[in-house]
């Protein structure tokens, strides 16, 4: 029970740290607006997403870890001029 209770009072934190953020600035004109597309492939012979986690019903928590390509388009065959790296939980 207490390891439950110390569990949420660091995510309680986590979370509190996280929404704090640092303080806002304002925009300058000179902002550029970036815009990359992700390339999320879970099938085939060289997949970027790899699902490493079932979830215990339908797919509810299943996990999967990324290395996806960030392009400037939406094609595939397009250069990378990025990467995406990281995991997601199906919720």
């Amino acid at each position: 029970m207490a390891c439950c209770k110390l569990h949420s009072a660091l995510l309680a934190v986590a979370v509190a740290v996280l929404a704090a953020g640092p303080a806002a600035r304002p925009v300058l004109a000179s902002s550029a607006y970036l815009h990359f597309y992700m390339h999320d492939v879970l099938t085939g012979p060289a997949p970027t997403a790899v699902q490493v986690l079932n979830g215990p019903r339908g797919h509810f928590g299943d996990t999967v870890v990324i290395d996806d390509a960030l392009t400037e388009g939406a094609s595939r065959s397009l250069a990378a001029v990025g990467r995406a790296q990281g995991h997601y939980i199906w919720a």
